[in-house]
């Protein structure tokens, strides 16, 4: 054998293992998070995860403007290892694939919004808790614990579509929403509070006009609302203050019907009729509100409007791409204390 030919085949093996080196590095490289935009007082060491390839063909098919608008990174998992046939690519939102998660949520760590509030560590992907629904029907994997979408995005202040699809295609979504509002200690949670521009709400309220009784829970898709007369009274400061988890930790007193009722379907598509006086029909004027386009907030007056613009612009709220998800952050309305 030639000297060069000797040379170059005692060679191969160390070339080959560089090559082999070189283009694990390239392909971990292409399939690494992109570094996420800082806010201020955010943690910037914790990787924020680029958006999932791969969405739904059955939400695809049933509403395509709805679901599927313009892509935008707001969170899930870019390695194709981690793709999934049933992950949603839904408005505002990528879902972190929880299939894989349950198999690498000790150590994956997973921003799903690449704006957050200020201070508020990255979301470690973990199984859910126990409270309340604790596994999908459809699919059987554990539930997410979904961002909720802050005071001035898009998706808050425009009004939702009606709800199309069937029952077994909104499951996942839904029992997402009771994990997260159960998590999030709420009443109450609109599917656009979740970044989903669809018709429906799922609540768990107790019904203080019925004393004893245990709470209220389910699940209105497409809800029409009907209301007592509005007093043209300013609400009391204590009996008639309100929250919602979309302008987290504040609270105001908000004018609202005595009595409400809300006709639609539930999780199952089933008719179903929810009626009640005082805190129970306040919730459900607030979640109709929501699937209307509007908060809150926006139905204030005098003083309280005042004092809630400035609370929106003392906390850096008003912009789009902000949200903070429940069990990571201390809970802004005191409920761990």
């Amino acid at each position: 054998m030639p000297k060069s030919s000797r040379i170059a085949s005692s060679l191969a093996p160390a070339y080959f293992h560089h090559f082999r080196s070189k283009s694990r590095i390239s392909r971990s490289r292409l399939l690494r998070p992109p570094s996420s935009p800082k806010l201020s007082g955010s943690d910037s060491s914790a990787p924020c995860a680029g958006p999932s390839a791969v969405a739904s063909s059955r939400f695809r098919a049933a509403a395509p403007s709805i679901l599927l608008p313009r892509r935008v990174t707001t969170g899930g998992i870019r390695s194709a290892a981690f793709a999934w046939p049933f992950v949603v690519t839904l408005r505002y939102r990528l879902r972190a694939n929880t299939h894989a998660a349950e198999k690498a949520y000790t150590s994956r760590i997973i921003q799903p919004r690449t704006a957050r509030i200020a201070g508020a560590p990255a979301r470690r992907v973990r199984l859910p808790t126990g409270r309340g629904v604790s596994r999908c029907i459809i699919h059987n994997r554990p539930m997410a614990i979904l961002p909720i979408v802050i005071v001035g995005d898009p998706v808050l202040h425009t009004p939702t579509e009606k709800v199309d699809q069937s029952p077994e295609e909104l499951a996942e979504l839904i029992a997402d929403m009771y994990e997260t509002m159960d998590e999030a200690h709420g009443v109450g949670l609109a599917a656009n509070q979740v970044g989903v521009s669809l018709r429906l709400f799922v609540y768990d309220c107790p019904d203080l006009a019925a004393p004893g009784q245990p709470r209220r829970r389910g699940a209105i898709v497409n809800p029409v609302l009907e209301t007592s007369a509005i007093p043209e009274t300013m609400p009391d400061p204590d009996d008639d203050e309100e929250g919602c988890l979309s302008v987290p930790g504040e609270q105001f007193p908000t004018g609202r019907a005595n009595w409400a009722k809300v006709t639609g379907t539930d999780e199952h598509g089933n008719p179903v009729t929810v009626e009640g006086e005082g805190f129970f029909a306040r919730m459900l004027q607030h979640e109709v509100g929501h699937l209307d386009g509007y908060l809150y907030t926006d139905v204030l007056v005098g003083r309280n409007a005042r004092a809630a613009k400035k609370a929106i612009k003392r906390n850096g709220w008003g912009t789009p791409g902000l949200s903070w998800i429940p069990g990571t952050v201390p809970d802004p309305f005191g409920h761990d204390d």
